[in-house]
């Protein structure tokens, strides 16, 4: 149950006052650290290594911290072309929008059916091909 090195002592009474009572006095043991199986105690570090490992983290946190500032440039770099493509994407959504309004108030109508729209091609402009978007002959 216990290791060798952490025995407990055994207990010492000793006199207190003139009563003769005895107390007895149990020497205080620390726990040990408790590691997961298998693994190894840790080396304790010099000051010397501990110096060097607390230097080199931190020329790695300013390196980290270097490339979140270049990061959050980008970012708002991204961001502000980002706005830029959305008031461009909304510009033409309206666009588009009043041009089909203008096509459908300028119909013809003989194009218009009873029951809906349908429009008829317009034969004079060739004919595209869709794979390619060329002219078929």
């Amino acid at each position: 149950f216990c290791s060798p090195g952490h025995r407990p002592a055994p207990a010492t009474t000793t006199k207190v006052g003139a009563t003769g009572v005895g107390r007895q006095h149990l020497p205080f043991l620390a726990p040990s650290p408790l590691r997961p199986a298998g693994q190894r105690a840790r080396k304790k570090l010099r000051l010397p290594e501990v110096q060097q490992l607390v230097r080199s983290l931190a020329v790695e946190n300013e390196s980290i911290r270097e490339e979140m500032r270049s990061l959050q440039r980008a970012c708002a770099v991204l961001s502000k072309e980002n706005d830029k493509l959305e008031i461009r994407l909304e510009l033409s959504s309206s666009r588009n929008k009043a041009a089909t309004k203008d096509l459908e108030g300028k119909q013809r109508p003989d194009q218009q059916s009873v029951g809906g729209v349908f429009a008829l091609p317009d034969l004079n402009i060739p004919v595209q091909d869709a794979a390619d978007g060329s002219a078929a002959h």
